[in-house]
């Protein structure tokens, strides 16, 4: 219903006026106010923008949010529905204890080199 009201006032002021100031091509402008045509938000509001529309959004006031509950069971079938589970974490590696390099804080040596050290550490 808006779509075709924005196609009625951009035909009667020209669509190639209203194209340039918002910014869009004109063709692009005809596909998006056609009879069932999906566009984007962006495009409504630089259309609306062109035609010297102000759209505003309001939160219902009577509208009552949902009980923490069944935001719970919301979010509960989201991930079901979605594939995602919980994951089990993962086991932490078992490691030795730890050996403290030679080399001064800092420096870079070779693959070899450090081998080398932690030969020598371990015997």
């Amino acid at each position: 219903m808006v779509l075709a009201a924005f196609r009625d006032i951009a035909k009667a002021r020209g669509m190639a006026k209203v194209a340039a100031d918002a910014g869009v091509q004109r063709e692009s402008l005809y596909k998006s106010l056609n009879k069932g045509a999906k566009p984007r938000f962006e495009t409504i509001v630089k259309v609306a923008s062109a035609l010297g529309v102000r759209m505003v959004i309001e939160v219902n006031p009577s509208y009552a949010p949902l009980p923490e509950e069944a935001k719970r069971a919301v979010r509960a079938a989201r991930k079901t529905a979605s594939g995602t589970t919980t994951r089990k974490p993962r086991p932490k590696a078992k490691t030795g204890p730890a050996v403290k390099s030679e080399q001064p804080a800092g420096s870079r040596g070779t693959r070899k080199a450090h081998r080398e050290s932690e030969e020598e550490a371990l015997a």
